[in-house]
């Protein structure tokens, strides 16, 4: 899950306002954790009191604070100030084309346009083997049953069913048994399958 969070302004000599730094990176899983807030700093650079300001209204899963504010002249204390950035993924599901913002951040003779990008990351399945080797005796007894774990290690609910491997329907040998063929899992979870054989 990455969200992305690029600042383009007038970064020219002589300019009021200077914002740090351009871009701001999350990471974040569908029905997961909200990523850790992170900060843009904006500065003055002149020897005069500077007002700014955040002139958009914002999508409800991007929270901005504070919206506005007032700067001291460059070299003193309060000549720069923090704004926290943070995304709420409460109810997004995966991608980030729908995600794409842009708003403004004005002061002084300077304008920022800063550009948010959201990806959310929904399920990812994950399997702990790819491969079951077998070696058997003929009149020997049946192999002892193996298992593999599937496991969801993105975000979001995992709808996962077997197949062949180029058929959408399962259609097992005589000698393997499989249970379950499908499942559903949560971020985080994982099941086992397991392989039963029957080589009498």
């Amino acid at each position: 899950v990455v969200v992305m969070l690029a600042c383009v302004g007038s970064m020219a000599f002589g300019a009021d306002l200077g914002v740090t730094p351009e871009v701001l990176s999350f990471s974040a899983y569908q029905d997961g954790a909200y990523p850790p807030p992170q900060t843009l700093t904006v500065y003055n650079r002149t020897d005069a009191v500077i007002d700014w300001q955040i002139t958009d209204v914002l999508p409800e899963w991007l929270s901005i604070s504070p919206l506005s504010g007032s700067l001291d002249p460059n070299g003193l204390p309060d000549s720069q100030q923090q704004i926290t950035v943070t995304v709420i993924t409460d109810g997004l599901t995966p991608g980030w084309d729908p995600y794409s913002y842009g708003f403004t951040i004005v002061g002084g003779t300077s304008t920022y346009v800063i550009s948010v990008e959201l990806e959310i990351v929904g399920p990812i399945i994950n399997l702990s083997s790819d491969r079951v080797n077998l070696t058997t005796l003929i009149g020997s007894p049946s192999p002892e049953p193996n298992e593999l774990i599937i496991s969801n290690i993105g975000g979001g609910i995992l709808e996962w069913v077997l197949t062949d491997t180029h058929s959408e329907i399962l259609t097992l040998p005589n000698w393997l048994a499989v249970t379950p063929v499908s499942g559903h899992l949560e971020a985080g979870q994982s099941q086992g399958v397991v392989l039963t054989y029957d080589t009498d």
